[in-house]
């Protein structure tokens, strides 16, 4: 997938985990409570729904659960949308090798 796509589906995810996003979430993502497994990394794990038709295995809320899921807890618990886009999802992906 290109990172630019990437990008804008973590942004989104980011939004509407934080309530800046006008659509509900609850609709398209569900996040992981602690009584469901031992959660590692970050608290604002996603929860991968089953899918079986293509349309929704394709889907936005289904194609961005393993990315958001494998950021670290100081990218996903940024403060605003300009610190989360411009500088820590950058820091991490140019730290990965991804840029």
């Amino acid at each position: 997938m290109p990172l630019r796509r990437i990008w804008g589906d973590m942004l989104q995810v980011y939004k509407f985990l934080s309530d800046r996003n006008p659509l509900s979430s609850c609709n398209y993502l569900r996040v992981k409570s602690n009584s469901q497994s031992q959660v590692r990394g970050h608290c604002k794990k996603l929860v991968k729904c089953f899918a079986r038709l293509d349309i929704r295995k394709f889907s936005f809320s289904h194609r961005v659960v393993n990315e958001w899921n494998s950021l670290p807890e100081w990218v996903v618990n940024s403060t605003s949308v300009h610190c989360f886009y411009k500088v820590n999802i950058d820091k991490f992906f140019h730290n990965c090798g991804r840029i």
